[in-house]
């Protein structure tokens, strides 16, 4: 008999309005009557909602099938009708529905619920769910004996079901398993596990393992790995070790007889610590043995990982022990003809992969193009429907990044620096590969292809230069489809030195126009200039916004004139902004494939992309040009001149620049404060900055030096000078979601004391893992490895009261911002010379914590309520509005961002403005 029992009947109450992205703010109405976890089913209750026939709803019961609830026809719910005035977005709906779980005897089990953000567990902790079904995450959940309220907290994302389909297709499962050694494996009893895989349906669900292919002949391409491991034991455990070993699958599992190969290893960070319930990915370096497995099935990968248990008394050795991996077969892979994985280190210092495609012939031309492809939402990069889409190029390279998963973060932010560092992963896999000869087999009679070292005989043909390059890493041609698309245009305005020319298809302009944010149920609560400042926190994704960066790049976008998904105004738009400013009405033409929808076969594999691409060589230098920008941490060099600071953070910057026939570049400024040049910047004689003339410009050509052109604050005139270690640049702009931009580990700080904190602290670790299978290092305050020993560029997330984690106060007394916690009798929050200390206030904000250029988050309040409501707000996924500080109330939960007291920036002196 199971230890527990899920009921098959679910309660549902909705629908509700909501707004795209507007969750985590709260904005649910049934909160003005106690909230769902206080309401008891009853069949006579109503409660407004306008989304329905007569403006009330009440109570009804669905059976699930196998753990699967929904999807949900609430067929009172006029969508039709109310699509008139608001298009798909008011299919932007909530509900809830509960179930009971039912206890038979004590146990510990993984518990997960995909296709919802949230559920609770008695109306009490919240747990973060899997949204978007990735199947990569579960949380250990102790259960007494015992009757269960589960309540699930329901959104119809149109991004994720889709928009347009009546009834809206909203539903989500339930997963409960027992954490039993005999069905996971656990070594130690009751320490750890390697993290079920679910997402391959035929494949042993034992753990999940990153590897590169191995090539056929030569061996690893790449020689990182990870494996993640959760920690499902009630002490903290510490990895010491990892062995990565082939073994002959035919063997006993574990038996040493079965071991073909052993690799030796190396953690990419030592003593790596794993507090109860969390997930890490373990990254590990191993020496590549070259063309030493045969190319047969029965090779699997394992792994042997060391463990002690940490109770922070003492270590207490454990013994080692073994698990298969789920992706445990070892592909083959003929690189000549085949796609290939790679793993490389990504900017975090995690282990990632991204495919490649070598061209038909390997040429040394170093101005060739490197092509990048950006795959759509939901789509793996390893698909091969994905990596087939685009053919075989002549010479070019393709490289099809992850952008961290599936879904990433609209190709903004970590996904965007993903990008840049699967290029250098490819280039440093070069040495890697030998180039392809032809040579006549032993008869004579026939070519045959194989791969050769570095010699020779007579009777090879070299096919392929010897001394072979992969490409120009700043001659790029990106290429993708529908989110993808829109990662094309964002990348384009962003880095456009690095690239000559794009192809995007079926591209939304930004979040807010795909799935309109006018829906929001905030909205009707909240001051306009509070709404602004909220919106200034995404506005460096706004890619309209932006398209004057990109005026001297090739364009061929791409639509069906079908398209119900992404419309084609988005990529008509575009299109006509574009060449307005270019001052010609017919200088890109949108390519339309007539009658097709969303996605079409020949989509990049037609005559009119083939001929695009293979056209691309040169990228002409505009003699006047327009440089855009909100945020200079989020954009590189534009015609050579990187933004380093503007005078007023997060508000448009612009420097339009005019070259004269006697090589002279005159510039105006809106908004800057400094900038420096790149390398990219063209060879002027002369440099005109409204007004102030520079010359011998050679000399200050710096693609990362600390000399600035900076205006004066008291003459307002330029000059030349060092960069000013006190005042803020694009080294530490935010807003808050920069965080998961760290360069390392993101640390998580949390009391000595205090389960829930530690409650807190895995809900953020699982949403940083979920969403951008990133690493967090979960630490007490007590530490002082958490606060002294840090490394550069890194973020830290501090949770607690003042009064509770010892580290708050120390960071605001060294590092002063303007905003510090008075102490009364009733503790307040000051920021600036506003006083905010109702019950219930909280507060999210950033500023530097150290000498070292760390940033440190601090979520603090009034009382654990405040507490509460600030934390929601740490964003987890792309198009969350949360500027660099807000100051949040109990009222959230009900009214969303009319709950919201205050919220703003930072001066470049560290002095907070905004909505105060």
């Amino acid at each position: 008999m199971s230890n527990f029992t899920l009921s098959k009947t679910w309660q549902i109450l909705g629908p509700f309005p909501i707004g795209t992205r507007e969750q985590d703010f709260g904005a649910d109405p049934l909160e003005c009557y106690g909230g769902f976890s206080k309401l008891r089913y009853s069949a006579g209750a109503k409660y407004p909602s306008e989304l329905v026939d007569g403006g009330f709803v009440g109570w009804s019961m669905l059976s699930s099938i196998n753990h699967t609830v929904g999807p949900i026809d609430f067929r009172n719910a006029r969508w039709k009708d109310n699509g008139v005035p608001f298009g798909w977005s008011i299919e932007q709906y909530q509900a809830w529905a509960r179930g009971i779980l039912v206890v038979h005897q004590p146990t510990k089990v993984f518990m997960q619920i995909s296709g919802v953000s949230e559920y609770y567990i008695n109306g009490e902790k919240r747990y973060h769910g899997d949204c978007y079904n990735y199947n990569t995450t579960t949380h250990i959940v102790h259960f007494e004996k015992g009757k269960y309220v589960i309540d699930v907290r329901m959104v119809h994302d149109i991004r994720i079901f889709g928009g347009g389909t009546t009834p809206p297709q909203c539903q989500f499962q339930v997963l409960i398993e027992p954490t039993k050694k005999e069905d996971l494996m656990v070594y130690p009893e009751d320490c750890a596990v390697i993290t079920p895989s679910q997402t391959k349906k035929d494949a042993d669900p034992m753990c999940e393992i990153l590897m590169p292919d191995y090539l056929k002949d030569i061996g690893f391409a790449g020689s990182f790995g990870s494996v993640s491991i959760q920690n499902i034991g009630d002490d903290s455990i510490v990895v010491k070790s990892i062995t990565l070993c082939v073994v002959d699958s035919r063997s006993l599992e574990g038996n040493k007889k079965g071991l073909f190969v052993e690799y030796k290893t190396d953690l990419l960070v030592k003593n790596i610590s794993i507090i109860p319930g969390q997930i890490r990915p373990i990254g590990f370096q191993f020496q590549k043995e070259w063309g030493s497995l045969p190319a047969v099935e029965i090779l699997k990968y394992w792994v042997r990982i060391s463990l002690v248990v940490d109770d922070r008394d003492e270590m207490t050795e454990q013994n080692e022990f073994v698990i298969r991996a789920s992706c445990s077969k070892i592909t083959h892979v003929d690189w000549i003809k085949s796609v290939f994985k790679f793993t490389f280190l990504d900017y975090d210092n995690t282990v990632q992969y991204a495919m490649a495609k070598r061209p038909d012939i390997l040429t040394s031309n170093p101005k060739k193009p490197i092509i990048i492809a950006l795959h759509g939402a939901g789509v793996e990069a390893d698909s091969s429907f994905w990596t087939k889409s685009i053919p075989t190029q002549p010479s070019s390279w393709i490289l099809f990044p992850t952008g961290r998963t599936p879904w990433g973060y609209d190709w903004h932010g970590p996904s965007t620096r993903n990008v840049f560092k699967s290029l250098e992963g490819l280039k440093a896999i070069q040495d890697l590969l030998p180039p392809h000869f032809e040579c006549i087999d032993s008869a004579g009679e026939d070519w045959v292809n194989v791969s050769a070292p570095d010699e020779t005989s007579k009777t090879l043909k070299a096919r392929d230069d010897k001394e072979w390059v992969i490409g120009n890493m700043d001659r790029l041609i990106l290429m993708g489809h529908s989110n993808g698309g829109q990662g094309v245009w964002h990348l384009a305005v962003h880095f456009p030195d690095k690239i000559i020319a794009v192809v995007p298809a079926a591209g939304y302009l930004k979040i807010q126009d795909y799935v309109s944010f006018a829906n929001w149920v905030g909205n009707s609560f909240s001051d306009p200039s509070l709404r602004a400042v909220l919106e200034s926190a995404i506005t460096e994704y706004n890619n309209d916004l932006h398209l004057s960066n990109m005026i001297d790049i090739a364009v061929l976008p791409r639509v069906g004139t079908e398209d119900d998904n992404v419309p084609p105004l988005h990529t008509r738009k575009y299109v006509r902004i574009l060449n307005g400013l270019m001052k010609n009405s017919t200088a890109i033409k949108t390519s339309e494939a007539i009658g097709q929808g969303h996605w079409w076969d020949s989509v990049f594999t037609d005559k009119i992309v083939q001929d695009f691409l293979i056209k691309q060589h040169e990228k002409p230098s505009p003699r006047e040009f327009c440089i855009t920008s909100t945020n200079p941490a989020g954009i590189g060099s534009v015609n050579g001149i990187h933004l380093e600071q503007i005078t007023v953070p997060y508000r448009l910057a612009k420097i339009k620049g005019v070259e004269s026939n006697e090589n002279i570049l005159s510039i105006k400024t809106t908004n800057v404060s400094s900038f420096r040049l790149t390398r990219h910047f063209k060879g002027y004689q002369k440099l005109v900055i409204d007004g102030d003339r520079f010359s011998h410009l050679e000399k200050i050509h710096t693609e990362k030096g600390n000399v600035v052109f900076s205006m004066d604050k008291k003459s307002k005139r330029w000059k030349l000078e060092q960069v000013k270690s006190t005042e803020r640049n694009a080294a530490n702009y935010g807003p808050i979601h920069r965080m998961y931009e760290s360069k390392s580990a993101l640390t998580i700080v949390i009391p000595e004391k205090g389960d829930h904190y530690q409650h807190v602290a895995l809900q953020i670790a699982h949403d940083w893992y979920l969403y951008g299978r990133g690493d967090s290092r979960i630490v007490y305050d007590g530490d002082i490895a958490a606060y002294d020993k840090c490394s550069s560029g890194g973020y830290r997330v501090y949770l607690g009261l003042p009064s509770e984690n010892k580290l708050i106060d120390q960071i605001i007394s060294d590092k002063p911002c303007g905003i510090e916690f008075e102490k009364s009798a009733l503790t307040g929050i000051k920021v600036g010379d506003k006083l905010y200390n109702d019950p219930g206030t909280g507060i999210l904000f950033m500023q530097p914590c150290n000498q070292h250029g760390e940033m440190a988050i601090i979520i603090s309040g009034v009382d654990l309520i405040g507490f509460d409501s600030a934390w929601r707000l740490l964003p987890k996924r792309t198009g969350m509005m949360v500027p660099e500080w807000i100051v949040t109330s109990s009222e959230m939960k009900s009214i969303g961002l009319g709950g919201v007291l205050g919220a703003g920036y930072f001066d470049n002196e560290w002095k907070p403005f905004g909505f105060i």
